[in-house]
This record gives C-alpha cells, structure tokens and sequence, in this order.
C-alpha cells in the first residue's frame, strides 16, 4: 500500500508520491534535522522477502554511496523501517529523458552536451570499478537547469574490489553467467547472451541512448522482445550520417555512435573516458583524426560496407567545401595581427602557492591541461596543501576533495585527468570529480609527465636523487628508466617531459660537470644533450622545463623563462632562446613555477621564490618581545651556542640561498658564504665556525667556514648525494643527512679527526632525518615516518640503540635544551612542544606539553629555554597567476 502523507519513515516525513518502478516505489520526504526535501525509494513488502531483490536494492545503495560525481544521482542514506529498507537521495526537478524524447529526437548541440554528461558520469563510476547494466532513457533525469542526472544503480555491478572500508567488499556479484538483466532495446549483446560484463557494456547502451537522441527512433526495435534481442544480436542501426549531415558534424557524431554500437566488446571504445573525447572532439569542430586512434577500432565487415557509400559522399563533400575555404581564405580581408594577452588571476582567499624551504628541487606547482582550458595549481591552506582546478573560462578555482598534501600536479593528455603526489603516494583523480586514485608509491616528486600511451615518467626520491622511473597510469609497480652517471657525479635526474611522439622525453640531468636538458628515450638508454647549465650567480644548474607546441622547448634562466625552438626529428635546437617572461621566480633551487599548453597559452607565478620571513625573539609563553634586522628569505637558521649570533640561510630576490650571520640582538648581518648555492648553516661548537652545504663543487656537498667570513671554505664531505648539515655535536662529529634511492632519507655521522669517514647512523627503508645531539653527546634526537607520519625519536649516540617515542600525533624539526633537561619538537599545526629529559644514565622522558605556535618551521631555543628565535614569515604568497595567451605572437618581434 503507497504511504499516505505525513508518515514517518525513519527520521524523515512523507510528502508526496512520486512514482513507482520494478524496483520500488519513490516518494517525496522531508529530512527536518537538515530542513530540506528528499526523494525516498522504499522497496515494497512484497520484494523486501526476496533475498535476491534485496540484495540487488542494497548494492544499488552501495554503489550509488561510492560515487560523487555531478551528473550521478548523488545518495545520502539508507535505512530500514518496520522490515522496509528504503534509500535517501537527493531531490530532482525535471523531467527523464524518456519524458523528453516523446516529444520527439533533440537538437544536435543537445544530444552532444548531454551525452557527453552522461559519458562523464559512466567515466566516474567505471573508475570506481562500478558498472551500470541499465543505462536508458528511464534513467537519465534532465533537471530543470539543462543538467544530466544517473540514476538506478540497481543493476550496477562492482567489477573489482571496492575499498576495505566499503561495506560492498564482501557481497558477491549478484549477476551470473547465464542470467539476463537489463532492459531489452538498451541491451548489449554479451547482456543478451547472458555472459560476463564490463565497463563496455555500458558503452553499448550509450550508444543506443545517443542514438535515439539524434534520430529520434529507437536503436533497436522488434516487434516482441525477442525480435530487439535478435536485431541487437545480428543487425547494425540505421545511418545517422545524412541526417545529420546539415549539422557540419553529422559524419563524426554517426562514426561515434557506431563505435559504440559495435557487437564486439573490444571493437567499441575502451573507455567512457575515450568517449566523452571524441565527443568533445565532435562539438569544438575539430578534426575527426583528433580522435581517430579511438574511432578505428576493429569495424565488422558489415559495418565498412554499410558505410563506404558514406564515407565516399563525405569524401565528395569534403573536397568541395576545400576549394570554398581556399577560395574564402585567399579572398578574405587580411586580419589585424593577434596580440599577446596578459592577464593575471588571484589565488583562492587564504590560498598561498607551495614552496620550498628546503634546499632541494621541487615539482612544479602550476599545470595547465593540454587543451589549454583548465589551470591546475597546488596551494596551502594553512600548513596543508591541495589541489586547486580553475577553469580558464570561470572566475573561481575549486579546491579538489582527497588532495590533502598535494604537489606537483601534470596532466593526462586527454585534458580529463591530474596527477600529484601526497603523503607519499602518486595519484590521479579525474576533472570531473571523484576520489583520487592511488597510481604508485612515491616519496617525493621531482616532475612527472603523462604520455599518451598512459605511461607516467616521474622523479621519484627524497630531493629527486636517482634516476627517472615510469609506471602504468592506471597503476603498478614504478620500473627505472635513466640511471644517474657516477662519472659526472649525478644526483639528480628531474622534470621530465614527454614529447608529442610518445617514447621521447625532455629531462633535466644535475651533475658535477654535466648538468643540462637532455633528450632520452623510454627505449634506449642512450640520452642527448640540448642545453647546457654553467653555473652563475643565481643559476645551480636545474630548470624547470616543458615543450610546447609548435615546437619549442621552455625553460628559466635566471629569473627569465624563454622558448627555444627545437627539431624533434633530429633531437637539436634549431634556433635562439627568446625570452618569454621575466621575473619568474624560483620555489626551490631550479624550480620555477611555469606551465604552457599546446594551445597558445602560458602560465606563471611571479611571487617571491621564498616568503619574506622576519627573526623574532618569543618569550615561552609565546609573547613576541623583540625582532632582529630586516624581513628577509630566510630558509634555516641556527643560534650559536653563546646565543650572540644567528647563522641563517638567506634567498635575496634574484640569487640563490646564501650563509649569513647576525648579530642576535642588533641585527647587523655579514654574509659568510660566496657566490653558490648554500644553505642549512650549524655552528662549531666553539662558536668559530659553520658547517653547511654548498653546491660550489658541483652536488651539495659540506663545508666549512669561519663565522666571520675571513677565511676560505673548507671541504668537509664531498660524495655523489646531497648532504645536509643538521648538528655539530659537542664532541666534534657532525651529524647530516643524506639520502638514498632504496634506503630513502638516511642520518650519518662525520667524524672530524682521523680518517673522517663517514658512517651511517640511521639507514632503513624509511626516511630519517634532522639529527640532532643531546648536549652530553648521550642521544641522538630525529625524525622518521616509519609510522606514515614524520615523529620525533630518541635514540642513544654515537651508536644507536633503543630508541623512544617523543611526539604523538605527528611531530618534526626536534632541538634540545642546551642544558639537556628538555627536547623540543614542532606538531603538525606549528605548535612548539617541550618534553622534560631526564638527566640520568637512563633516557626517560616526560609527557609534552604545549607553548606557543608559530607559522614557519625554523625555530631555536636558548640555554635556559625560557626563550626562543623563531624565522616566521610575513608574507602569505598570495601574488596572483599571470596567464598569457597567444604567447607565439611575442616570438615574431
């Protein structure tokens, strides 16, 4: 019996009848704790007994749960009352298109913008492993607003493992080899024949919707059911392509639908992903051979010879509309030249672009798709990173749900994906919405590029150290693909990019004497040279890099980004660089925030490469009592053991990272190091001196130097890996980091008296980091993310031993009270910590207690620990993206 008005149904109220299918009956409720209607299907009495019906209602539940997507009915809860269960979604005003197409077939620009909704939403759910089985009209809803809504997930199947935490992982297939579910007429024939599915089938009866669309006149239509299963079966629909030939796109649209009606699964297009391609190719007027690798496929004899007649009228018409084109082109009135366009966007409010405080490159921020419609971008809130997409043609960015922690965003070739890396994953997640989708693990990124075979080539450890490695783009396991020269002293083999035949790749090589953009191959390791990187003030030897239609490669020097043409068939440049843009900024030591499409159009990001930070004395209490010197890019910053002076690691705009010393409460500085890359500054123990790293000989490697900057440096460790200073200890070994292709970010010790071999400390498959020695020489403190997080360890020194956990719930950058009774660490939220140590021969500590927060992580306490010097930036980085269009018209002048 229908339920009567003002019934309750769980916590929602009755108001109305809808309508009522085979698999239930659908009413109008009221969720009054949200203050907003519902649509409620409620499966009846009579099925809810059935087991198999209740299962195949309850995976609709399920699998319509999975998804979120804005052209899938979205559903928000499911619930049993009195025995009943019942679904909870959102309301819908408008109309099926069943109810739409009885008013016979839709205009071509329709069909096309629907159709490539729907090919969006099947996208969503087949990457989620879901297919649908019962696309029809009756179950596409057209809301009021133009927009395209599936619905039934009924007859959806999970065709692979959902999740661990999806309640489907343990129900079975509902459907078996031998049973047909469907709807007869939107049937694809392995449905007909009652045999195993995929995501294909869905393509099938998308084609037969779209058909009916265009020609108003079902695909497949019989007089009995059997009569539609068997022209399903034996015979191919009607040609679109004469009624549809006075829309200009008729031919391709016919060829789509075709394509999708194949009777063989591996003849239709693969993917709904590829489909809603050829689509979109359809609609912006492009060339049909811009999706023509998807269209061939693998047409049935029949099929060709249905279509030669039309294909011969095409060809006809064609060469006729040539010669008008050619005859309009040379008759036309000659066109104002085109002109550069800049413009800039801002970034989201309380949005800041991700840099680096850290003395490595890192992946570049900026991505726009290939077609040149979106702009991709990573950027904070806070202290966490996201993806952000904007289209170029909105006045908004949207901030991607799942992107916790991204950077480094590139583009599939098909402009429908993006993939980052976060938390030590490589992932994917499409422009149309969804959960991203773990690709591989990856620790760090130094570049990737997406080819259109769906190879995805990245730079995958700690600082980009080692060689390039490729994985499949649906997911797998990473296999390498350059490995680093020890002859030239490589570390770094970064920012690849794949060229427009698919196998060759741009890539940039960091060495000792032979750093520059090479050309490589995914098979052969031989490489080639492009450009060459001599290191000058304000250049270490990288570049951020890219290639761009009509045929040029980008990259920076300086703070210039220029276009230099290069010959792909011979792997040579064959022209200047032109400078494109000044004042692009570096993030990192290379890295610059650029990107360019293979439509015209350019993006960067001016900001300074390091945000302004100002050295501020705090009280314990967090209490600001004075600053020192002027706002600077400050990177690191170390306090000398007499507290008189600060060491910091300094970006001035336009150069590199430089060692300068301040006084600590004057703010007077000197600069110590000369003109290279040098950063991460500790002090002797004696206050006479610092260690830090230096990219003078080629890789970071350590040196030594007088406070005062009067002598010459000194060459502590030189090897092939890029060393980080981050503790001189009281007995004279200093403590760095290093980092390793297998072993990931690793600690060491450098002994500074007899044969000063290093020797490692920590080295696992996790990454350590940030040693730091207990002022009695007694214990190591660092951080590890053995846990999946960074935390703060105790460990006993100079041999390790036990170890014990400091921080809970995250933790990093870990420094000692000087007089050893306390260990301070930074949580997640930029909180300083304080453990109480203990002083005896065993290593105890206290519980953590809280002080104040601070906004950047570069922090140093004082002996007595009642204050510390903190570098905090003042600067929140919201410079806005320039964006350039027709940036090939800059190259004539």
């Amino acid at each position: 019996m229908p339920l009567l008005a003002g019934t309750r149904l769980g916590p929602y109220e009755i108001i109305a009848a809808i309508g009522a299918g085979g698999m239930g009956e659908v009413y109008r409720g009221r969720d009054p704790r949200l203050g907003r209607d519902v649509a409620i299907k409620l499966l009846p009495e009579a099925f809810s007994a059935n087991a198999d019906r209740l299962r195949r209602f309850e995976q609709e539940a399920r699998a319509a749960a999975a998804l979120s997507h804005p052209n899938i009915l979205a559903v928000y809860d499911i619930g049993t009352d009195k025995g009943a269960p019942y679904i909870v979604s959102e309301l819908l005003e408008g109309a099926t298109l069943r109810e739409r197409l009885a008013h016979g077939p839709v205009s071509i620009r329709k069909s096309v913008d629907w159709a490539l909704q729907i090919a969006n939403g099947v996208a969503a759910a087949n990457d989620k492993g879901i297919v649908h089985r019962d696309l029809k009209p009756e179950n596409l809803f057209i809301t009021s607003d133009g927009h395209i809504k599936i619905l039934d997930f009924g007859l959806a199947r999970l065709e692979q493992a959902m999740p661990a935490d999806s309640a489907s992982m343990t129900s079975p297939a509902v459907t078996t080899v031998g049973t047909v579910l469907g709807t007869v007429g939107y049937m694809s024939p392995e449905q007909v024949r009652g045999q195993e599915t995929d995501h294909r089938t869905d393509i099938f009866s998308f084609g037969a919707v779209l058909y009916e669309m265009l020609s108003g006149e079902r695909a497949f239509n019989g007089a009995t059911p059997a009569d539609t299963m068997s022209a399903i079966l034996n015979k191919d629909t009607a040609d679109l392509s004469r009624l549809l030939a006075e829309s200009g796109s008729g031919f391709q649209l016919d060829r789509i639908v075709a394509h999708c009606l194949e009777k063989k699964p591996g003849a239709r297009f693969q993917s709904a992903r590829d489909l809603a391609f050829a689509l979109q190719s359809s609609s912006s007027g492009s060339a049909p051979s811009a999706s023509g690798a998807a269209l061939a496929g693998s047409p049935s004899a029949a099929t060709r010879s249905r279509r030669e007649w039309a294909a011969w009228g095409a060809a006809a018409l064609f060469c006729l509309s040539t010669l008008g084109l050619i005859a309009a082109y040379y008759l036309r009135p000659a066109p104002a030249a085109a002109a550069v366009v800049r413009v800039t966007i801002p970034l989201p409010e309380g949005a800041a672009i991700v840099r680096s405080l850290r003395a490595r490159p890192d992946a570049n921020p900026l991505a726009l798709s290939p077609d040149g419609r979106y702009l991709a971008f990573a950027a904070s809130v806070g202290s966490t990173s996201y993806l952000w997409l904007r289209p170029l043609n909105s006045l908004t960015a949207n901030r991607l749900a799942g992107t916790e922690g991204a950077v480094g965003p590139f583009w599939s070739p098909d402009s429908q994906s993006i993939a980052f890396s976060a938390n030590g994953t490589l992932k994917r997640v499409s422009v149309a919405g969804g959960d991203p989708q773990t690709i591989c693990e990856a620790n760090a990124l130094g570049g990737g590029s997406w080819s259109q075979d769906d190879v995805i080539l990245f730079s995958p450890s700690l600082a980009g150290e080692g060689g390039l490695v490729r994985v499949p783009a649906r997911g797998g396991v990473p296999r390498a693909v350059t490995e680093r020269d020890p002859a030239h002293g490589e570390t770094n083999h970064v920012w690849p990019y794949f060229l427009p035949d698919g196998h060759s790749f741009l890539f940039n090589v960091f060495g000792r004497d032979n750093s520059g953009i090479y050309v490589g191959s995914l098979d052969s390791a031989t490489r080639i040279k492009l450009v060459s990187f001599d290191r000058v003030p304000g250049d270490v030897g990288l570049s951020t890099l890219a290639y761009a239609a009509p045929g040029y490669l980008f990259y920076v020097r300086g703070q210039t980004l220029t276009a230099q043409p290069i010959d792909l068939e011979h792997f040579k440049l064959s022209g200047p660089a032109v400078p494109v843009a000044d004042g692009v900024e570096k993030i990192g030591p290379g890295s610059a925030a650029f990107s360019v499409s293979n439509t015209g159009v350019l993006a960067y990001w001016s900001g300074t490469g390091t945000p302004p930070g100002q050295l501020t004395w705090r009280a314990r209490d967090g209490t600001v009592t004075s600053r020192v010197g002027a706002p600077g890019g400050y990177l690191s910053l170390s306090l000398s053991p007499d507290e008189r002076r600060i060491a910091v690691g300094r970006v001035d705009p336009g150069s590199q990272s430089a060692i300068w010393v301040l006084d600590s409460t004057r703010g007077n500085a000197i600069k110590v190091s000369s003109d290279a890359v040098a950063f991460g500054p500790i002090w002797s123990p004696d206050n006479l001196s610092l260690a830090f790293g230096s990219t003078r000989s080629g890789p970071p490697s350590l040196f030594q130097q007088a406070a005062s900057g009067s002598s010459e440096e000194v060459l502590l460790l030189k090897s092939n890996g890029t060393n980080v200073a981050t503790d001189w200890c009281a007995d004279g070994r200093i403590v760095f980091g290093t980092s390793d292709v297998q072993t990931q970010g690793d600690v060491w010790m450098l002994p500074l008296t007899g044969d000063r071999t290093p020797v490692p400390l920590l080295q696992t498959r996790f990454n350590e980091a940030l040693g730091r020695c207990s002022p009695n020489s007694r214990w190591l403190a660092y951080t590890s993310d053995e846990s999946g997080r960074p935390e703060v360890y105790v460990t006993s020194f100079p041999k390790p031993g036990d170890r014990w956990p400091i921080s809970t719930g995250g933790g990093t950058e870990p420094q000692w009270r000087r007089d050893g009774t306390e260990l301070f660490y930074l949580a997640p939220d930029g909180t300083v910590m304080a453990v109480p140590i203990g002083t005896g021969p065993v290593f105890e500590a206290g519980a953590a207690t809280a002080l104040f927060k601070i906004h950047g992580d570069s922090y140093a306490p004082t002996a007595d620990g009642r204050r510390f010097i903190t570098s905090e930036p003042i600067d929140a980085g919201s410079h806005p993206i320039t964006i350039v269009l027709n940036w090939t018209a800059a190259l004539k002048k």
